[in-house]
């Protein structure tokens, strides 16, 4: 299963990088993906944004963010965020798949027969290493906000 923890130290690291809405867009965006975020990719996805998504907050430039990150103690901010998580302050965030199958309270095995996929599709689904087809992650959607009539339809 893939996991994503986002600690509090995070949020108030981002707004240099991202507005609120990039964020919001990053975060969907890296449950739909499993590309490497990192580097240029990061900022690929970054400058796109930009364009896209209308803004209050100005994250800020290139050459801010350089003398912003040269002033960083990342060591410290690792550091933090492993003592928050400890502390229970941090919000794990899981995969569409994952979720959407444990709000129905289905087993692998019963939610992909559900669905319609292999047990191994599902596995590649919430571990992240495969992408549900658009159909499927609108399935997943209705099955994440409404169990009840995923059910309801399969008679179950």
């Amino acid at each position: 299963m893939l996991t994503v923890v986002e600690t509090p130290l995070f949020q108030k690291q981002w707004p240099p990088y991202w507005s609120e809405e990039e964020v919001v867009l990053l975060t969907l965006y890296a449950k739909a993906k499993t590309d490497n975020l990192a580097g240029p990719k990061l900022k690929e996805i970054r400058r796109s944004r930009r364009s896209v998504v209308p803004s209050n907050a100005k994250p800020l430039t290139d050459a801010e963010l350089e003398v912003y990150e040269a002033k960083r103690d990342l060591a410290a901010e690792l550091l933090q965020s492993v003592r928050e998580m400890k502390a229970g302050k941090a919000e794990v965030v899981l995969s569409l798949a994952v979720e959407a199958r444990q709000r129905t309270g289905l087993s692998q095995s019963q939610f992909a027969a559900l669905l319609g996929v292999s047990v191994r599709t599902l596995q590649g689904w919430e571990q992240g290493r495969k992408q549900p087809s658009s159909a499927a992650r609108t399935l997943l959607t209705i099955a994440r906000t409404n169990p009840k009539a995923l059910l309801a339809v399969a008679g179950k």
